[in-house]
């Protein structure tokens, strides 16, 4: 399933928030949206999303406009959605209520519900008592797992997320982005923001920057997060693994950068035995 956008404006006051966004996702992309507080990264999801109406231009879904009120609807059934903040989307007495109400509203025969339930809650390895409780006595990150139960229970073909790792502990964001890998690896298309770029470096498969609402610099990860120029032109912190290489770079005389750590430590222990400087 293909979503493109063509020159989207999405103005608030007659100014321009989102100017002229052109970009395409490919079925299986992981898609991130970076840069600082105002660029435009929530505002553009939204429009995405179809919770705010673009000014102009189009979005395409398989090179056929939202327009088409058909179109719309098929986009509207693919669509996985998630917000930061997450108590907005919750309107259920119970947290088992929270994540079956679609299915419920579809109508499908409560066996199959049931079996889709057990099935999620496994997955995202929810505590069976908390399918009892109010999602609004949570805490933080157990009312982002009951989100994206909600949302994965009804099977999307994309996933929109913004900022969707906030104020988690170490843990529970280990699974949740090993919950999207396995949905990306399983064809899902994940399109999010994020501002720790070495999760972005971690799990991106294209990545956009953005400032005042445009696009500045679109790409393959290597080519926007190892790039100095691109993240100061967009007042943004390199990720530590660039600070990390540089240390190393008066040691190897010729150390490529990496995106990953891990990537880093193995190169030094296969070429620790290389004449150094």
């Amino acid at each position: 399933m293909d979503l493109s956008l063509d020159k989207i404006c999405v103005s608030y006051d007659k100014e321009d928030v989102v100017d002229k966004i052109s970009l395409s996702f490919l079925k299986n992309d992981w898609h991130f949206f970076i840069g600082t507080t105002g660029s435009g990264k929530s505002t553009l999801l939204e429009a995405i999303s179809g919770l705010v109406k673009i000014s102009s231009g189009e979005i395409y879904l398989n090179k056929k406009s939202i327009k088409e009120k058909s179109v719309l609807k098929e986009l509207r059934n693919s669509l996985g959605i998630m917000f930061q903040y997450t108590d907005r989307q919750f309107f259920n007495h119970t947290v088992k209520e929270e994540i079956i109400f679609t299915l419920k509203n579809k109508k499908l025969k409560l066996e199959l519900i049931n079996k889709k339930l057990e099935e999620i809650v496994k997955k995202l390895e929810l505590p069976p008592e908390m399918l009892e409780k109010s999602p609004f006595e949570l805490s933080g990150g157990q009312k982002r797992m009951v989100a994206l139960a909600s949302i994965l229970i009804n099977e999307p073909k994309i996933l929109v997320l913004d900022e969707p790792t906030v104020g988690l502990d170490v843990e529970t964001k280990e699974l949740f982005f090993k919950i999207l890998k396995q949905q990306n690896d399983e064809g899902v298309t994940i399109i999010q923001s994020c501002h720790i770029l070495e999760d972005v470096a971690e799990y991106a498969k294209t990545v956009t920057v953005l400032k005042n609402g445009k696009i500045q610099a679109s790409g393959l990860p290597e080519e926007i997060i190892l790039s100095r120029k691109i993240l100061e032109e967009a007042n943004l912190e390199p990720p530590e693994i660039l600070e990390i290489t540089e240390s190393f770079r008066a040691f190897y005389e010729e150390l490529p950068n990496f995106l990953k750590v891990e990537k880093l430590l193995n190169y030094l222990e296969e070429n620790k035995n290389v004449e150094k400087i």
